[in-house]
């Protein structure tokens, strides 16, 4: 680093090499210096300093400046998820830092380091750098540290599936981008995290906002992992619009990503959500046929969201033997996962969803639809509705018991059906 500072300083001064290094070094040490592939001692770089008039102080500004340009770099590895090349150069960062001893560069290193502990799944240690550093940057009072301060701490917010929050800390975070020069991706960054999180709270239109901002910077830096995951979002936001054209070119867009990446699982997604479009359309058998070939791409419990989802379209299509033989082979699928582990959240969702859907298309009528609704099904999503499920089983309850004559169990479950799509509903 102290080579391009002799540079810059010569050429600015209009010198030649052999009249800076004249009577202290020869001319192809002295190139070398400049070119920071050998180290001079103490005595010769202050003979070069003192005949390029160049102080102390330009040596620590320049050498500042340029450990920033290295941890952003750091940090963009990070963000790009690039484990390996992050993790090779923390350590050479680490010392940089601490032999400078620059307050905001410290600061700056820590709370890129706790984005990096997110990245390798060290949640708590991300957690307690935030903590630690709160103070600090609050007593430096700097909008930039404040800025990144922000990020990395939505970043864990999301990380630990608090999108709500997160959201709120990105909005406060891009209140201050205009304030200082930051690199380009730092702002893409972070309009990604915004849309994600308006995704996640079903908040459309303000997915649809964040996420077109930044799927043409994937594109064209080529990274194409985050532009697929942005033409999902973009697609479930548009669908849930009902601007089903847009929906489907993003999914087509994203369908071809995943053909580029030979991504299996990705692709896997694609088919499902166009499922999910195709039943939101009304095209109930078109969304069979997605689902299907959703189910083909993927393996073992991952399989189980999806012969949900043929469910809920056989259901609607009334095609009861199909649903039974789909019914039988997610129940094998949970009784096989449960031989060997504990069902986790999402597994014990498709468990309750495959027993609603059983007693459904229970060919011998020998279950009370009502009883195993009520009792089973419904106090389950009442506690855990991750996917608002809630409303079509109470409203299934209330049809149920208007059928048997039983008015005032319907009208309780109609009145719950209504409260639950109306707090699902963003």
């Amino acid at each position: 680093m102290l080579g391009k500072v002799l540079k810059y300083n010569r050429l600015r001064q209009q010198k030649r090499q052999e009249e800076v290094c004249e009577g202290i070094c020869s001319v192809s040490y002295y190139s070398k210096i400049e070119n920071d592939t050998a180290n001079p001692s103490p005595e010769v770089l202050d003979m070069l300093m003192e005949r390029l008039n160049i102080n102390q102080q330009q040596i620590h500004l320049y050498d500042e400046k340029k450990l920033k340009e290295e941890l952003h770099e750091w940090h963009r590895l990070i963000i790009n998820g690039e484990v390996h090349n992050a993790e090779e150069k923390f350590v050479d960062l680490q010392q940089k830092v601490a032999s400078l001893k620059r307050r905001k560069l410290s600061v700056l290193f820590e709370l890129f380091f706790a984005r990096m502990c997110l990245l390798i799944n060290e949640g708590a240690r991300a957690k307690e750098i935030i903590f630690q550093n709160e103070n600090v940057i609050r007593d430096i009072n700097d909008s930039e540290l404040f800025f990144y301060f922000l990020k990395v701490k939505a970043a864990r917010e999301y990380y630990i599936n608090n999108y709500a929050i997160a959201g709120e800390l990105l909005e406060l975070a891009e209140g201050k981008i205009d304030i200082f020069i930051h690199p380009r991706f730092e702002t893409t960054d972070l309009y990604y995290m915004a849309g994600l999180c308006a995704s996640k709270l079903n908040n459309s239109t303000l997915a649809i906002y964040y996420l077109s901002q930044v799927v043409d910077a994937f594109d064209s830096s080529y990274d194409y992992i985050k532009s697929g995951d942005c033409r999902l979002h973009l697609g479930k936001a548009y669908k849930a619009l009902k601007k089903f054209k847009e929906a489907e070119e993003n999914y087509s867009l994203a369908s071809r990503i995943a053909s580029q990446l030979k991504d299996q699982k990705l692709e896997a997604e694609i088919k499902q959500l166009v499922g999910e479009m195709y039943s939101a359309m009304g095209r109930h058998k078109g969304a069979v046929h997605q689902y299907q070939l959703s189910y083909r791409l993927r393996e073992k419990e991952e399989r189980l969201v999806t012969i949900c989802a043929i469910l809920e379209e056989l259901n609607y299509l009334g095609h009861k033997p199909e649903m039974v033989s789909w019914v039988e082979h997610g129940m094998e699928i949970i009784r096989n996962i449960r031989s060997e582990r504990e069902l986790s959240v999402k597994e014990k969702v498709s468990l309750h969803k495959l027993i609603y859907y059983q007693v459904l298309s229970d060919p011998s009528g020998e279950k009370d639809a009502g009883k195993v609704i009520s009792h089973e099904v419904i106090p389950f999503f009442e506690n855990m509705d991750l996917d608002g499920f809630l409303p079509k089983a109470a409203g299934e309850l209330a049809r149920y018991y208007e059928k048997s004559g039983d008015y005032q169990s319907s009208s309780l479950y109609y009145k719950k059906a209504m409260e639950a799509l109306q707090y699902s509903t963003p």
